[in-house]
C-alpha cells in the first residue's frame, strides 16, 4: 500500500570519512534534528530530474556548487511519514577537501563532519539513521 506522493534528493558529502550533517531550525519539520543536504524535486512550471534537483538543493542548503561528473546515485529508499510517503534518492559525493559551507539560515542553524558510525548517536530527522546505516553498511 505505498503510495508516493512526491519524490526527494538527498546527497551524502564525504570528506577523509566523514559525512556533512546539517542541522534543522527548530521551526522547522523535524526542527533541531540533523540530515544530510536534500529536499523535494521541484514539478511546478517544469518537470525537474533528479539529478538537477540534488545539485540544487546541496547548493541552496550549503553553497557548495557541484557537477553531474561529481554526484554518485547510491540507491532508493521508500519512506513512510505518518501522514505521507515518497520516494527518496540518495547521491554520494566524495570530497578531497572539506569546503566552506555557508549555510541557507533559513532552514538550517548548524552544521558537522561526522564519521558516519558517530552521526548515529545524533538526534536524526526519521529516515536518516536508516539511509546511514543502508548507505555505509552498518
Amino acid at each position: 500500500d505505498f503510495n508516493p506522493s512526491f519524490e526527494a534528493v538527498g546527497c551524502f558529502l564525504e570528506v577523509n570519512g566523514q559525512i556533512l550533517l546539517l542541522q534543522r531550525q527548530k521551526d522547522k519539520i523535524e526542527g533541531d534534528k540533523w540530515g544530510h543536504p536534500g529536499g523535494k524535486v521541484e514539478n511546478v512550471g517544469f518537470a525537474e530530474t533528479l539529478d538537477e534537483a540534488v545539485l540544487r538543493e546541496v547548493e541552496e542548503e550549503t553553497g557548495i556548487c557541484l557537477t553531474l561528473k561529481e554526484v554518485n546515485y547510491m540507491e532508493r529508499f521508500f519512506v513512510r511519514y505518518i501522514k505521507f510517503d515518497f520516494n527518496y534518492h540518495v547521491y554520494h559525493v566524495s570530497l578531497i577537501e572539506k569546503p566552506v559551507i555557508q549555510l541557507n539560515p533559513v532552514e538550517h542553524k548548524d552544521f558537522r563532519w561526522i564519521t558516519p558510525k558517530d552521526a548515529l548517536e545524533l538526534p536524526l530527522m526519521l529516515d536518516e539513521a536508516d539511509c546511514i546505516r543502508m548507505s555505509y553498511n552498518l
